[in-house]
């Protein structure tokens, strides 16, 4: 079935890492680590790598994809970061990429905290808010463009170092951390999600779908994965996951496959990465979904520690081709929720609301709709300067409640309370008690 105005939103979430730097020992390192590649740093041999001019027994092209000139142009300082946001936050790089009814093009900023690291060998940005609050900034001087800030994580590893994945969330608590520091210090309170490596394992799947509605995780793609970190699905695998422009909902065994998990799970693919690019086709399937009568959100993704600009730059045009030939698709460039609520048919009633109150040391909390998730997301900050998260006690479907004594932590020894949630739809509500305000 078609529809009379079919449209596409457009969604591009960033992983917003800052900055990253790769020396060539540290290139030759990685060669090493991935392909089992034993060769002395030097550049005319990571020329000859990067031009297939060296036999490696048939890695020649996997190895070249993963050391090209554009792979190794890394943003490598908060200096250079920020002059490259300068160019893409401002209107007239905006204004080049505008879509069928002329707005301008908008960035959704999936932003990683760099905590529990021991080992920084890349010299990325590390501590909380440190990526964050560059962002916020942007986001304040320049609230034309309508960007969003949502979250991305990477699991710490067992050897602590900045630059491994981990691949569970239970080996340390730094991504509740993360979050009770957000709520408690900037308001700050994500909706949705972004995965490291493109990593989702069990304890990261449940954890989600307690307070997560919409996950832009779904790398499925078409093309072979030539990379050996990732081929055998050690670290991301979306083999099994649907690919379609318009979302699922997980089983709960099967973060891939179609279940009846409250979270949605969407597609976003790389715009030029070595483990797999977006196409001309996949971009076409979008306009196709949305011909059918779906709502479809083709999303991209990329790195802040790359050339955004120039990806951006490339890829335009393939798209541009593509609407072409869908003369009476538009498509509209949408934040992650919005898109998502469209995609989904998630209709806005009543507006969403915490409320809470103190009977004595004990804290109510009340909502006036149904919740994603099973509970609202507890952070407290004490006097002496620790977060903390809890569990609080469920009394029905809109009520909750928690005790601050002698077993957790007394009230008289609180700087701040925090709670928030999202509603069914994705819509947030954040309440709040200060003990100086």
């Amino acid at each position: 079935m078609s529809i009379k105005n079919p449209i596409v939103n457009f969604v591009h979430a960033v992983d917003t890492e800052g900055p990253l730097s790769e020396s060539l020992n540290d290139t030759f390192e990685r060669l090493k680590l991935l392909f089992d590649i034993d060769l002395k740093p030097d550049k005319k041999t990571l020329k000859k790598l990067q031009n297939k001019e060296i036999d490696l027994n048939g890695k020649e092209e996997s190895v070249a994809n993963c050391i090209s000139p554009k792979r190794l142009n890394f943003i490598d300082s908060l200096d250079e970061l920020n002059s490259l946001l300068n160019k893409i936050f401002s209107s007239d790089f905006r204004e080049n990429f505008l879509d069928s009814v002329g707005n301008p093009y908008r960035f959704s900023w999936f932003c990683i905290d760099h905590v529990g690291f021991e080992h920084n060998p890349r010299k990325r940005l590390l501590g909380y808010h440190t990526i964050l609050e560059n962002y916020l900034k942007r986001l304040n001087l320049n609230p034309q463009f309508k960007d969003t800030i949502q979250w991305h994580y990477h699991s710490v590893p067992f050897n602590r170092s900045a630059h491994s994945f981990g691949l569970n969330w239970s080996f340390d608590n730094c991504h509740i951390q993360v979050f009770a520091r957000r709520l408690i210090d900037y308001n700050l309170f994500a909706s949705a999600y972004r995965a490291g490596g493109w990593i989702e394992r069990p304890d990261m799947h449940f954890w989600l779908e307690q307070w997560i509605p919409f996950d832009y995780s779904n790398h499925s793609i078409n093309n072979s994965i030539e990379q050996p970190d990732y081929v055998t699905g050690r670290f991301a695998d979306w083999s099994r996951a649907p690919q379609t422009w318009c979302g699922y909902h997980p089983s709960k065994k099967d973060y891939q496959v179609r279940g009846d998990m409250n979270r949605c799970i969407f597609r976003s693919l790389s715009l030029d990465a070595r483990i797999g690019s977006i196409t001309e086709e996949d971009i076409e399937l979008a306009f196709e979904e949305a011909i059918k009568g779906n709502n479809p959100i083709l999303s991209v993704t990329n790195h802040d520690c790359r050339d955004i600009a120039d990806e951006i730059e490339n890829f335009w045009p393939i798209l541009k081709k593509v609407m072409a030939r869908y003369p009476k698709v538009k498509l509209i460039h949408a934040n992650e929720i919005e898109a998502a609520q469209m995609c989904l048919s998630l209709k806005k009633d009543i507006k969403f609301e915490l409320n809470i109150l103190w009977q004595e040391n004990r804290l109510i909390v009340k909502s006036n709709k149904s919740l994603f998730g099973p509970q609202p997301f507890l952070a407290f900050k004490t006097l002496s300067g620790d977060y903390y998260h809890d569990n609080m006690a469920y009394h029905d479907n809109l009520t909750w409640s928690y005790e601050f004594d002698w077993m957790t932590v007394k009230k008289d020894d609180l700087e701040a309370v925090a709670v928030a949630s999202s509603d069914e739809i994705g819509d947030i509500s954040i309440k709040r008690w200060d003990r100086n305000i």
